[in-house]
């Protein structure tokens, strides 16, 4: 199918939707390591329920942390998780990130379907987008990595160096699928159009559903270790992608001849 025959108004929905789905991969990674060690977590947009400098209303239920700057916390979880444990979680929301990229240039680049392959690129570079300039900014945080390097006694950026530059490869490889800087210059409109005001409602709710998991309240209790709304905005940018797909007509989407394959 021809790229710059997927309607614009398409191609931003679906960044919205998949922007969100791609936060839900990574989360999804840490939330995986201490869902199966039956650690009991609860999940916001963008972390584990995390206070900082601060007491729970409720310490049951919660566990001390410490970060590698030295500043006391308290995690959202049933039980400490032990070194070994932390370890992992802090890794695996990196390696999810990195194989959705991965998987989406391969599925871009093997499927048959059409709106799985032009999702599945959207995917692609807006994880490989988003996670280059995170390492690209290292020395302003802590993440992740911070923490991983911290509990095994090494330089952050031994993992910082070679993730960014992973997933900068990436991206390299998703720009190349689109052929012409015009289709890439429209291509990442729509996905900046996405982009931003799905990040936003994510940064937004954040703060809100940490009060209301500290509050203990009815409607941001855990659902399969997300707080409820949470849950229900993952659920909900599922759907939409899926209502997006059918929209997406294989046969008007069609060129002859040689075209930009997606």
């Amino acid at each position: 199918m021809d790229l710059k025959k997927v309607p614009f108004w398409w191609l931003i929905l679906a960044a919205m939707t998949i922007n969100i789905l791609a936060q839900a991969i990574h989360e999804g990674g840490h939330w995986a390591v201490f869902e199966i060690t039956r650690h009991r977590p609860v999940w916001t947009f963008t972390g584990i329920v995390q206070l900082w400098d601060a007491q729970p209303q409720h310490p049951a239920g919660w566990v001390a942390t410490t970060a590698p700057d030295g500043t006391k916390g308290w995690m959202k979880l049933s039980s400490d998780p032990g070194k070994t444990v932390a370890a992992l979680d802090d890794a695996a929301g990196p390696l999810a990130s990195l194989l959705s990229v991965i998987a989406g240039l391969l599925l871009y680049r093997f499927s048959k379907r059409p709106a799985l392959r032009v999702s599945t690129l959207i995917l692609a570079l807006i994880t490989a987008l988003l996670m280059s300039f995170y390492y690209a900014r290292s020395g302003t945080r802590i993440g992740d990595e911070g923490f991983l390097a911290a509990s095994l006694g090494l330089p952050k950026m031994v993992f910082d160096i070679p993730l960014g530059l992973a997933f900068f490869f990436c991206l390299l490889l998703g720009l190349r699928e689109l052929k012409t800087w015009k289709n890439g210059l429209r291509i990442f409109g729509a996905l900046l159009l996405g982009m931003l005001p799905s990040a936003g409602l994510m940064v937004l709710l954040d703060p809100l559903i940490l009060a209301g998991v500290d509050a203990g309240n009815p409607f941001f209790q855990s659902v399969l270790g997300w707080s409820l709304p949470v849950f229900v905005v993952f659920c909900l940018a599922a759907v939409g992608l899926g209502l997006l797909a059918r929209k997406l007509n294989p046969k008007e989407m069609s060129s002859d001849g040689q075209s930009i394959a997606v």
